[in-house]
């Protein structure tokens, strides 16, 4: 059986050393565009998208998502420090919740992070409100089973 572009990105990481934010950063924006040319092959999408790590600001990076003509928008942003994946509210800035900062994902830990990239797209549909929370409720129960 062939791997996909998602698996070789992941089975790439180097494992002799423990890798940094940026480096997790990186690795992310791969998973992404692997996942954009598997659907540009598909057929089903009528444009393609790439992603890309915007310049580094204090705080926060930002993930675009960048389309033909360079139309470009904010798939994400993620914490400087601490590698947590944070849901967009725009191009300025992450969404915040109640709590504060509307924080979805961690990079640094292994298993959030293989569950953010076996179900990312590039649509960001996991950043909406339940989702991270009934996919790793859904993955303890199976690791229970």
């Amino acid at each position: 059986m062939q791997d996909s572009p998602v698996d070789l990105v992941i089975t790439l990481a180097p494992t002799m050393y423990q890798p940094d934010v940026a480096w997790r950063m990186d690795e992310y924006v791969r998973v992404l565009n692997a996942h954009a040319i598997l659907n540009a092959a598909s057929g089903r999408y009528q444009h393609q998208e790439s992603f890309r790590l915007d310049k580094p600001g204090p705080k926060f990076t930002r993930v675009i998502a960048v389309r033909a003509g360079n139309d470009s928008s904010v798939h994400c942003f993620i914490e400087n420090a601490s590698g947590k994946v944070i849901k967009s509210a725009g191009w300025k800035a992450p969404a915040k919740d109640k709590d504060g900062m509307a924080y979805r994902w961690d990079l640094m830990d292994d298993a959030d992070r293989a569950l953010l990239y076996a179900q990312t797209d590039k649509y960001g549909s996991i950043f909406y409100a339940g989702v991270p929370e009934r996919l790793r409720r859904e993955r303890d129960e199976a690791a229970q089973a």
